[in-house]
């Protein structure tokens, strides 16, 4: 039976390449300035609860806050745009996988920092 992992290799024009990755790119861009956003307000309304206990005297106060930073991957994507722009090669070789991270923003952080951003980004409100 076939599992799907074919070990296909393509050759893509280079600029379709650094395309798909600015289009990404903006992508978690505006996914994260959502986030950020997002996040603040969340931490500003944490703080100002805690803030009243404090100010009430309560000495059970529970000053943890637990709100992860937004991720930003832009230095990841531009790295790979940078190094594909540097590239003396109008078209380059890539295997089924690379064109599901370049293409397809399948990378493991791009994953993990739109999991991560989404807890956020999804309660944007504009």
């Amino acid at each position: 039976m076939f599992n799907g992992n074919l070990k296909l290799k393509v050759n893509i024009r280079t600029a379709k390449l650094i395309e798909a990755l600015i289009n990404n790119k903006a992508k978690h861009l505006d996914n994260y300035e959502k986030a950020v956003k997002v996040y603040f307000a969340d931490l500003t309304t944490a703080i100002g609860k805690i803030a009243e206990q404090v100010a009430e005297g309560n000495l059970k106060t529970d000053h943890t806050l637990n709100l992860p930073k937004p991720v930003n991957n832009k230095a990841e994507y531009d790295k790979y745009i940078n190094m594909l722009i540097a590239s003396n090669d109008e078209m380059v070789e890539i295997t089924a996988e690379e064109y599901s991270c370049i293409v397809e923003d399948n990378w493991s952080w791009a994953i993990q920092a739109l999991t991560l951003n989404a807890s956020y980004f999804n309660k944007f409100t504009g």
